[in-house]
């Protein structure tokens, strides 16, 4: 007899959990492998890379907001206790967080679209690209941040249905 496969919703956050966090590794690898870089070309020829700075900003805000999505997904992040826990371990209490955070996620990821398209004929002369790049790490996020709520009101749902 061959084990129960897992529910499709719980392949998919193990696979998002577990991309998220291959992609937040190789990020500060490469992150730490250019600021090796840097400061080697800085203290031992006295030269720098015109656009390591920016690369650095990037994959810091690209870093923090795949990571909120990580710990958004997993329930994990910072949360302060204002209301008493009955209230606030209910299920309809979690259902309705989730809906307000997807909405929030949803008119975050509508402003940066809305960002890219303002910035798109500026020109970074350091990357040599638009000043939209900038806008990518909060593009990633809340798309991350979307799929991350929907899994959870999924698991919600399905909560509801078994139990």
């Amino acid at each position: 007899m061959t084990p129960a496969r897992a529910p499709l919703e719980a392949r998919l956050r193990a696979g998002l959990a577990a991309g998220l966090r291959i992609v937040l590794g190789v990020l500060l690898i490469a992150l730490v492998g250019l600021e090796v870089v840097m400061v080697a070309l800085r203290y031992l020829f006295a030269d720098g890379i015109v656009w390591g700075r920016d690369v650095t900003i990037l994959a810091i805000a690209t870093m923090a907001w795949l990571g909120a999505a990580l710990l958004w997904l997993e329930r994990t992040h910072l949360a302060v206790d204002l209301l008493p826990a009955r209230l606030t371990g209910s299920r309809a209490w979690r259902a309705a967080t989730e809906i307000a955070g997807l909405a929030a996620f949803l008119a975050l990821i509508w402003n940066v679209a809305r960002a890219m398209e303002a910035a798109v004929f500026i020109v970074l002369p350091t990357l040599g690209t638009s000043a939209a790049v900038k806008f990518w790490p909060l593009a990633a996020g809340a798309a991350a941040l979307i799929a991350a709520s929907g899994l959870n009101l999924w698991a919600l749902a399905r909560e509801g249905r078994d139990g």
